[in-house]
């Protein structure tokens, strides 16, 4: 068993070692102006040809550098402008909802969530406190489920059937509190009720403390790529009283929307 363990930590080590080799490439790659040979890349590294050659394969196989067919030096793939391109997406959309986040809570004195779906979970990405004695508990960069929270209930819900029963398959429906959808079935009926109607609501199906209500937010194209959330502890509005709050919800949801260059034509 100690042999055993010993041999996981050992392929552990070598594959933190690959990575962080790999990293360091395409890093160099990238500083470079008129890309790089696989002679420089091992002198500046310190690495044999042949360990260059196999970490630039597999880089090449993801998109993340391509060989100049003339040259043959590597240069930054597409890859990494797509990647970029999320970034700033996201900082973009950070930047234009929190004029809206912060009103949106002033108006209602109650904690708003901004969330995007990542690997078929939710993160929030950023938050306005409501200022009430008893508040709702979150984190900005916090991870939780989608199928079971208004924000990621709205996000699935935009994501093609074939996406949906993927992650479905992969990250399962667990149970948080006894109002928890957990059959796939009904989940998707219920995510294309919410498709029809705009919005999403969490009747405490997260944390039995918690009810909210959600909208989606659109890009230019009208593709969702996010959601804004009010969230109110259950004591403090009952279903019918969320779900009332949701027009509001999407008023704020859509003015970030057209920030974002929707402009309702692209539905």
């Amino acid at each position: 068993m100690r042999q055993k363990r010993s041999g996981l930590r050992k392929d552990k080590r070598q594959r933190l070692q690959t990575i962080d080799r790999a990293l360091g490439l395409l890093e160099l790659i990238c500083q470079a102006e008129d890309g790089s040979s696989i002679t420089e890349l091992s002198r500046q590294t310190g690495l044999p040809k042949s360990t260059v050659h196999r970490l630039l394969a597999t880089l090449s196989a993801h998109r993340l550098v391509v060989q100049d067919p003339q040259t043959s030096r590597y240069l930054p793939g597409i890859k990494l402008f797509e990647l970029a391109q999320a970034v700033l997406q996201r900082l973009e959309l950070r930047k234009q909802a929190l004029p809206e986040l912060r009103d949106l809570c002033q108006r209602t004195n109650e904690t708003v969530h901004l969330a995007i779906l990542d690997d078929g979970d939710v993160i929030y990405i950023d938050k306005q406190e409501s200022q009430q004695t008893i508040r709702m508990f979150s984190a900005i960069g916090k991870r939780g489920p989608a199928h079971c929270t208004g924000v990621g209930k709205v996000l699935l819900a935009a994501l093609p059937e074939h996406e949906l029963d993927e992650l479905i398959r992969r990250k399962g429906l667990p149970r948080f509190t006894e109002k928890t959808i957990v059959d796939p079935e009904t989940l998707k009926a219920h995510l294309a009720q919410v498709r029809q109607q705009g919005y999403a609501i969490d009747d405490t199906e997260h944390e039995p403390e918690i009810r909210c209500v959600a909208c989606p937010i659109r890009d230019h194209t009208g593709r969702v790529i996010a959601a804004v959330s009010l969230t109110i502890p259950a004591f403090r509005a009952t279903r019918a009283q969320i779900e009332a709050l949701a027009p509001l919800v999407r008023e704020y949801a859509d003015r970030i929307s057209r920030k974002m260059g929707w402009t309702g034509e692209s539905l």
